[in-house]
C-alpha cells in the first residue's frame, strides 16, 4: 500500500492494466476478510470448521453459475479469513458471440478495458462476478444477523486478488 496526497492509505490494483477480464479462461481468486478477521470459522485438528457465515460463503460460491451461465467453477476452499477459488469464464452461455479468448491488452466485447472507470460495472467481467458474490454473502450475513459488519469489502470485510 502507498499513501495518496492526503496521507490516506491507498491500495494498488493487482489487475493487469488493460486486460479484458471478460475473456475466456481460468482465474484464481483470493478474497480476504476485512482486517484479516477470522469471520468464516476456525481450524481445528488440521481441518477447517466453517461457522454459519463460512457456510454461507461456500453456498453463495456454488450458486454463481446460476446467475452467470458463462461461468464454471473449479476447486474452492473457505478458510477462516479468506476464500480461494478458481473461476472459469467460458464462451458457453454468453449472449455476446464475440466473447472469446482475447489478445492481452486488446479492447474487446464492446468496451475498452484500458478506459474502464473505477466502479464501472462490465457485464460478465470477473470483477462483476466477484462483486456480486461478495454482495450476496454480505446480504445473507445481514439477514442472518451473523455479523455486525459485513463479510466483504463492501462494508468492508473482504478484498480480492485475481491471478491469471
Amino acid at each position: 500500500m502507498s499513501e495518496n496526497s492526503t496521507g490516506a492509505r491507498q491500495r494498488h490494483s493487482l489487475r493487469y492494466k488493460g486486460y479484458d477480464y471478460t475473456a475466456s479462461g481460468a482465474y484464481f481468486v483470493t478474497i480476504c476478510t476485512f482486517q484479516g478477521r477470522c469471520s468464516f470459522g476456525q481450524i481445528a485438528e488440521h481441518k477447517m470448521i466453517c461457522n454459519p457465515l463460512g457456510q454461507t460463503a461456500e453456498r453463495c460460491w456454488v450458486e454463481i453459475p446460476a446467475h452467470y451461465p458463462q461461468v464454471a467453477l473449479d476447486e474452492m476452499v473457505v478458510m477462516p479469513n479468506h476464500v480461494h477459488g478458481i473461476v472459469w469464464i467460458t464462451d458457453e452461455g454468453s449472449s455476446d458471440g464475440a466473447r472469446r479468448a482475447t489478445v492481452y491488452r486488446g479492447p474487446t466485447g464492446g468496451h475498452d478495458p484500458v478506459q474502464r472507470k473505477f466502479d464501472e460495472s462490465i457485464a460478465g467481467s470477473l470483477s462483476t462476478i466477484i462483486g456480486t458474490y461478495k454482495a450476496a454473502v454480505t446480504r445473507q450475513a445481514k439477514a442472518d444477523r451473523e455479523s455486525a459488519r459485513s463479510a466483504f469489502m463492501a462494508w468492508p470485510l473482504l478484498g480480492s486478488h485475481h491471478s491469471r
